[in-house]
Parts: structure tokens; sequence; C-alpha cells
């Protein structure tokens, strides 16, 4: 009963820091934004091939969900670069970063970067506002308690609808929802042991009546 018991407290704090922010609005070749993570008003500008986007309007407070507590930042600097090709508008890499405070984590410091990336790709999805980047090589602050060592997103929820159809090299200043998501912490990879865990147990029960049988 306890080895049950056990499982089933592993499953569901699986289940409570691997929800999705968009998990009913996935972006074509874009992973979905998944928990923990950063999210701010910012102001997005898309001209002649090259996008930017800061801190909007002077604002400086963010928040930073983990999965369990959704923490206050302060004090934060959000740069963001993604380059398109002039002629064709194919998407050609770009980077991103966070600076900031996080006061009940510990992170005082505001020159601290939270997290930076290398974006990796690009999505949107029509008849939305909705627009993407998966990201790479991700570093986080150690304070911040996650595994940076998976690929994640920054999603931008636009201020507009983009259509149907939508040019990365037409103009676009909008304030714009950003949400970055950061890697997994370690108790979501739990979750594949305590699936795997389930399977043994299953296994040696089965067993266990066949040899008495």
């Amino acid at each position: 009963m306890a080895t049950w018991l056990s499982v089933i407290g592993v499953l569901l704090v699986a289940a409570m820091t691997s929800s999705s922010a968009y998990a009913a609005t996935i972006i074509p070749g874009i992973t979905d934004p998944s928990l923990p993570q950063f999210k701010h008003s910012v102001k997005l500008t898309a001209n002649n091939g090259s996008w930017t986007a800061k801190t909007n309007n002077g604002n400086k407070a963010f928040t930073f969900n983990d999965g369990t507590n959704i923490w206050g930042g302060d004090g934060f600097k959000f740069n963001f670069s993604a380059n398109f090709d002039k002629q064709t508008g194919v998407f050609d890499g770009g980077n991103i970063s966070i600076q900031g405070t996080i006061p009940d984590l510990g992170i005082t410091d505001k020159m601290t970067v939270l997290m930076s990336a290398d974006l990796s790709s690009f999505g949107y999805l029509p008849n939305s506002s909705l627009l993407g980047f998966n990201t790479v090589n991700i570093v986080c602050d150690p304070g911040l308690g996650v595994r940076c060592t998976k690929a994640e997103s920054v999603v931008f929820e636009l201020g507009m609808d983009i259509g149907a159809t939508f040019d990365p090299l037409a103009k676009l200043h909008t304030t714009a929802i950003a949400t970055t998501s950061v890697p997994v912490p370690a108790a979501v990879w739990l979750f594949g042991s305590g699936l795997g865990l389930l399977g043994v147990i299953a296994k040696r029960k089965k067993n266990h009546i066949n040899n008495n049988t």
C-alpha cells in the first residue's frame, strides 16, 4: 500500500508541474510553453526582417510560475531579437534573455541573468494572435531550481489578431504578453520513473499470481 501511495504522489506532483499555458492551442512546430515559466508584458516591434521585444512602457514587474507558486519579480530587463531573411522571410536565428530579481527565491541582484537562450525555429497559429519560437542552449540561474537541459519556447500573445496569413517582414508594433518557458524541474523527471515503477509492480503481481496457480 505504501508503495502505491508513493507512486500516486509522484504522478500527482508531475501532473501539477507539467501543465501547459496553451494546452489547447498548439503553434505548429513550436513546443507548447510548459511550467515553470516567466510571463510579462512587452513591446514587440517587427520591421525590415528584424524583430525586437523589450519591457513595455517601463513596466519592471514580471511573474515566475514554478508550477506550485507564482513568484513576483521586479527590476527586470527583457531582451529579445529575431532575424528573418529580408528577401524570403525565412527565420534566421536570434536570442533571448531575462534579467531581474525574485526576492522570495533569494535572487536580489538586478543584474542576475535569470535565463538566456538561442532561438531555433519560428511558427505562428493562423487565425489567432499567437506566435512563438523554440529555444535551445538554455542557461538558467541556479536560484530558479530548474534543469536547463531541454529545448523550450517563448510565445507571444499579441494585442491583435494576426489573421490567416502572417508576413514576418511586415511592420508590426504591438503590446504582447510574452510567456517564456524554462526546462522542467526535477519533479517532472520523476513522472517517467513513476510510470516505470507502475509497470514493474504490475509485472511482479502478474508473475506472483501465475506462480501460485
